[in-house]
């Protein structure tokens, strides 16, 4: 994939996965963000163009595109996004400290 500028599409994608796998997996997959991304493979798989798939709801190109490359990249595998490390959302402890004491406190 790294000189060629085509993505491929049809039966030159993914192609030691058969197509109905796809739809078996898409029944069965439990992930959320996996699941709505085996539809775009399968559109890929049936020789959608990615400008067609983009036209679907809630897929802007470039996810489609990157969802695609993963896809063309790790097998499968690529059908969900990473998991990112990062901190946990919501207040720090101090931010909730600071409430708590002012209800201890009371009225002024």
């Amino acid at each position: 994939m790294q000189g060629n500028k085509t993505m491929p599409k049809g039966d030159d994608f993914l192609p030691g996965i058969p197509g109905k796998r796809l739809e078996r997996l898409h029944g069965a997959e439990k992930n959320q963000k996996a699941k709505s991304g085996l539809p775009v493979l399968m559109m890929r798989r049936e020789g959608t163009a990615i400008r067609g798939i983009e036209g679907t709801p809630h897929r802007p190109y470039p996810a489609v595109r990157n969802r695609l490359m993963r896809a063309v990249r790790n097998g499968l595998d690529g059908a969900c996004d990473e998991k990112r490390d990062g901190p946990e959302c919501g207040p720090s402890p101090g931010q909730l400290a600071r409430p708590r004491n002012n209800l201890i406190a009371g009225p002024r």
